[in-house]
């Protein structure tokens, strides 16, 4: 019983935590009228925090396997909204499929590009 309370009081912590990083971030982007989303500040709060060892690892871990668990539910009500806009889909289906597999291409390039810099720069 003691091992579950102690996941349970650690999976609680974790959810405060980026919890609080979130609202800071919310609070962040409305005070100075920031044009990027609350969430993303908050997420690279979360990114630096952890990138300088301020906040560690283990305090968010388990917290952050559920929410990583349950991801999929969060993308449901936006594949539901795209089922409304079928007509639209179908008439536009050619340039969204080039435009996915276009962007693909782009990410694919600049990830091995950066990947191979860093190496270059690891072995130096």
């Amino acid at each position: 019983m003691k091992r579950y309370l102690g996941k349970f009081s650690r999976i609680i912590i974790g959810f405060s935590i980026i919890y609080a990083i979130y609202l800071v971030g919310e609070t962040i982007q409305r005070f100075f009228h920031i044009p990027i989303p609350g969430n993303v500040i908050g997420f690279l709060i979360m990114f630096f925090l952890l990138r300088y060892g301020i906040l560690k690892e283990k305090y968010i871990e388990d917290a952050s396997r559920i929410l990583i668990s349950y991801l999929v539910l969060f993308f449901i009500p936006y594949l539901v909204k795209i089922v409304t806009y079928k007509e639209v889909i179908s008439k536009n289906f050619l340039g969204i499929i080039l435009s996915i597999f276009g962007s693909y291409i782009v990410l694919l390039f600049a990830s091995s590009s950066l990947f191979q810099y860093l190496a270059k720069k690891g072995h130096e």
